[in-house]
């Protein structure tokens, strides 16, 4: 199984609430994938790039070839250890805790947005506005190896996992109401497409614009992935949409050779 992949974040002088990250290896011949969106809820701006510099430091820190090697336990090992990085983060930004990005290696593909007075900063002695209770950040995305995969989400309305597989899509929230912590593992099937992004970019175009913007019909390159997700973004923004982050990854049939 390989991944396609593109993101979508607003630029915006007042700056963005969101952050998103995308990070692929090629470690074996089996490609392992990382993408998430954060965003802070309820005024805590800044957690979601806080969240987003965690989680990318907690990546990077893991055994590439333990996961290609045995996959099923480690990566129920990997779900289970991302579980705890999220809940310390949580306890971190309650207390006004800090930590700085950390860890380095070479990628096939990174990307990484939103960082910016987030990373490697002290967080302020108040906290980072909101921060003080539980599940201040709202984040969907997906962890893979290969075909096995998991997929996580916390937030009300904010964060929604897409599914344009086949050309059609379909469209939900996963988790539930109240910061509540949702992780799923899966198998993927190849030609799927997955679109994780935060509520204010899917409350602002629809699910038609979406189903025919990003169908792996026909959008077969990243290129064509970044202009289509792009363009649905610019839509949303002229419709009201602020804050606005989105990964869309598409599987493709093959090694990652």
């Amino acid at each position: 199984m390989r991944f396609l992949s593109a993101d979508y974040w607003q630029q915006t002088r007042d700056g963005n609430a969101s952050a998103l990250l995308q990070q692929q290896y090629l470690c074996e011949g089996v490609c392992v994938h990382f993408s998430c969106v954060c965003r802070g809820m309820d005024g805590c701006d800044r957690a979601g790039g806080y969240m987003t510099e965690q989680l990318l430091q907690w990546f990077r820190g893991l055994s590439l070839k333990k996961l290609v090697r045995r996959t099923g336990q480690a990566l129920e090992e990997a779900q289970e250890d991302l579980r705890r990085v999220i809940l310390r983060v949580d306890g971190e930004l309650a207390a006004a805790g800090t930590r700085g990005l950390g860890g380095t290696a070479d990628e096939s593909k990174s990307a990484v947005r939103g960082l910016e007075g987030a990373a490697g900063e002290a967080v302020p002695a108040g906290g980072l506005g909101g921060a003080g209770r539980d599940g201040a950040a709202a984040l969907a995305g997906i962890f893979c190896v290969g075909e096995d995969f998991f997929y996580f989400c916390r937030g009300e309305q904010r964060i929604y996992f897409i599914n344009t597989g086949f050309g059609c899509a379909h469209i939900r929230r996963l988790g539930e109401d109240g910061g509540v912590l949702f992780i799923q593992r899966g198998i993927l099937q190849p030609d799927i497409g997955l679109l994780f992004a935060v509520g204010s970019f899917c409350g602002h175009v629809t699910e038609q614009m979406i189903r025919e913007g990003l169908s792996v019909r026909e959008v077969v390159t990243e290129e064509q992935m970044g202009k289509h997700l792009n363009e649905l973004g610019k839509e949303a923004q002229r419709q009201g949409g602020k804050d606005m982050a989105a990964v869309f990854v598409r599987t493709v049939e093959g090694d990652g050779a």
